[in-house]
């Protein structure tokens, strides 16, 4: 799959960060979004000064759709007993959306939690890069392999332009792609991709204005980007072709949003793959085999769990 046919993960998330949020306390899923959490300020901190206005957008809001939900809620407020989390009863959620058409049984708020824009995060982070003068490749990799013939490197790659890099290590972050490049040394990670398609909506209610950084409504997170301007996203769907269907209840919040959104003028839709790794839990973080690293399969949390990953990949190198 070529760039020009799909966006890849990252240029298509919406930046959603929902940790604190996590429904489970313990586990390698919890510590690490427990963890990308802590270092997330120290990155922006460093970004800022490629990008100053790159920041997380906070609070995350989780509309409760259903009585189950809601008491799903407070036992995670029971469990986590920390003062990032608050129970909004359905008065709460009626000052934030009254025109919504669903039985409203309140929610909860994540202080901690909330989004990133993911384009501009990029950006901060090539140019991050250049300044700790780590050269960016733009041409593409088709294949690695190992290098007999030198004892120094032990991996040889090559790239589309026929260009030769010599590396010790090489790390494999390619989604969807992974397996592209691993079956080529005789290893293969089984995943599966999801697309996921978003939209952005030019909407005339002034009442977004006074919205969180994110509103998770039905399973569907509500964004405000502009004065007069929603993201919403995202679908999961199975294959490679984005469904109009699937759009469609998007764009209605599976049938409860208001004529406001349910009308509003489509700005820009667009849809990306996802690497879901199968028979195990996401991320897939392993060192195969003495300098090949694999750090891939991030599912839905890719720019959450970043921080956590980066600083796992760190420590398995400074192993070698």
């Amino acid at each position: 799959l070529s760039q020009a046919e799909y966006l890849n993960g990252s240029a298509a998330s919406l930046g959603v960060l929902m940790g604190n949020i996590f429904t489970k306390s313990s586990g390698r899923g919890w510590r690490m979004r427990k963890r990308s959490l802590e270092i997330w300020p120290e990155w922006i901190k460093i970004l800022n000064n490629y990008d100053p206005k790159l920041s997380i957008k906070k609070p995350l809001i989780k509309v409760a759709k259903s009585e189950a939900e809601k008491i799903v809620f407070e036992r995670l407020l029971e469990r986590k007993k920390n003062n990032d989390l608050h129970l909004l009863e359905s008065e709460d959620i009626k000052k934030i959306f009254p025109d919504l058409s669903i039985k409203n049984y309140g929610g909860i708020v994540s202080s901690s939690d909330g989004r990133i824009d993911p384009i501009s995060l990029q950006t901060s982070l090539k140019q991050a890069l250049k300044n700790c003068k780590v050269k960016l490749m733009s041409h593409n990799i088709m294949n690695i392999k190992r290098n007999k013939s030198s004892d120094k490197y032990k991996w040889i790659i090559q790239q589309d332009n026929e260009d030769i890099i010599e590396a010790d290590i090489v790390i494999i972050c390619a989604a969807i792609e992974t397996n592209a490049l691993l079956h080529k040394i005789d290893y293969s990670i089984k995943m599966e991709p999801v697309l996921g398609q978003a939209l952005r909506i030019k909407v005339d209610n002034m009442m977004i204005n006074n919205w969180p950084g994110v509103l998770s409504v039905n399973n569907f997170n509500l964004i405000k980007v502009q004065k007069n301007e929603l993201i919403i996203g995202a679908t999961l769907e199975a294959g490679l072709t984005p469904s109009k269907d699937e759009f469609e209840s998007m764009k209605t919040l599976d049938g409860i949003a208001p004529d406001w959104i349910r009308e509003s003028e489509v700005l820009s839709q667009w849809s990306g793959l996802r690497a879901k790794p199968i028979g195990r839990p996401a991320p897939v973080l392993e060192e195969i085999e003495k300098g090949l690293i694999v750090a891939s399969g991030h599912y839905r949390n890719g720019i959450l769990l970043a921080p956590a990953t980066a600083e796992w990949i760190e420590e398995t190198i400074k192993k070698e």
